[in-house]
């Protein structure tokens, strides 16, 4: 994944299984580099906010329709059913994170259909790499 593209690439055996943009964390709320594994996956829940509300960083509970955790302390690649928006850019304002242009939480944003795929396609313990 590049967060300086806001593109996902899946690859299999060196082979390119495909591709999309995505939003990746804002100004204030990044997305962390490195290189990582599936941890866990998810399908059809609520992510909920791990900041209380009044905190700048809080947000209401969110419905997810596919996750996968690669980052311990709560760091997914995940659909964003509330996103109509992806690529470069669309992580760059300033502002309450989650919106269109206002990138996530760290989390990566990714079309549904692709996310779908992906999650179909990735076992726990997939590598992701996450690169400037």
């Amino acid at each position: 994944m590049s967060l300086g593209l806001e593109k996902l690439f899946a690859y299999q055996d060196g082979a390119l299984l495909g591709d999309t943009v995505v939003t990746t964390g804002g100004p204030r709320t990044a997305t962390p580099a490195g290189n990582y594994s599936v941890l866990q996956k998810r399908t059809n829940f609520y992510m909920t906010s791990p900041w209380p509300e009044d905190d700048w960083r809080w947000y209401a509970p969110s419905w997810v329709n596919y996750a996968l955790l690669f980052q311990s302390s709560g760091y997914f690649i995940h659909d964003a059913p509330w996103r109509h928006n992806f690529g470069p850019g669309s992580n760059a304002q300033f502002g309450q994170a989650g919106g269109d242009y206002t990138g996530t939480h760290g989390c990566v944003n990714v079309p549904l259909d692709f996310e779908a795929n992906l999650f179909n396609w990735a076992d726990i313990g997939t590598p992701v790499f996450v690169v400037a």
